[in-house]
């Protein structure tokens, strides 16, 4: 993981995976438990759009981290904002 900003990112967080044209990534075995029902919808997802479900988890995963990953920027950003009272602003 590399440090940014004093925040711990994964490495290559987007733009990795076999989908996108790396060809050698490393994997990790996991177990995931799912709701029967999301199971199913995931299922039927991957088939019609000719994927894994651990390539569509993947990609899930990394959109969440990348979004979490902006989200802890932002904060860092604004903590070095100067702030005002409520009161003076209105």
């Amino acid at each position: 993981p590399a440090m940014e900003g004093g925040l711990i990112t994964p490495p290559a967080l987007i733009g990795t995976g076999p989908q996108m044209g790396v060809t050698s990534v490393e994997t990790k075995r996991v177990t995931i438990y799912f709701d029967a029902h999301v199971h199913q919808a995931l299922r039927l997802r991957a088939t019609a759009s000719n994927r894994s479900i651990s390539e569509m988890f993947n990609e899930a995963v990394r959109i969440a981290l990348a979004e979490d990953a902006d989200d802890f920027r932002d904060v860092e950003i604004r903590q070095a904002e100067l702030s005002e009272d409520f009161e003076v602003i209105l």
